[in-house]
């Protein structure tokens, strides 16, 4: 059974997890504005949508099991069993809740990060067109 302040944690992290989905239709918008555009640099945008596709698939995954974590529908121990039989992962011990928190937070700045980078490849595209 998870403590509360974990169960706290793990249901605040689902919720910024579940807001990610308006920075995905954001990248939508900027990807779509960069294929309007048309360039050299839409190639530079088809690989970031690419990764930004893989980083908001994560996340929603993670936001869905955090919040599995915090009602208790789902103990982070057994997620590892069988993320472990299902080949998904190694299995390395049981990881604290403040870990795996820490590697989902990771994932929200990666975005973001490829995010503003988007951004700042769409302005070259419309200074350079």
């Amino acid at each position: 059974m998870m403590e509360n302040s974990e169960k706290a944690l793990a249901q605040t992290l689902a919720h910024l997890l579940a807001s990610a989905r308006y920075m995905a239709a954001g990248n939508a918008l900027l990807f779509l504005a960069a294929v309007y555009l048309n360039g050299v640099l839409t190639a530079i945008q088809v690989l970031l949508i690419v990764a930004l596709i893989y980083f908001h698939f994560r996340m929603d995954f993670d936001g869905r099991l955090f919040a599995d974590f915090s009602s208790d529908r789902l103990m982070p121990e057994d997620f590892d069993e069988y993320r472990w039989m299902l080949g998904l992962g190694r299995s390395k011990g049981a990881a604290e809740m403040q870990q795996r928190c820490s590697g989902a937070l990771s994932l929200l700045k990666k975005a973001a990060f490829l995010t503003i980078l988007q951004c700042v490849v769409l302005l070259l595209q419309i200074c350079f067109r």
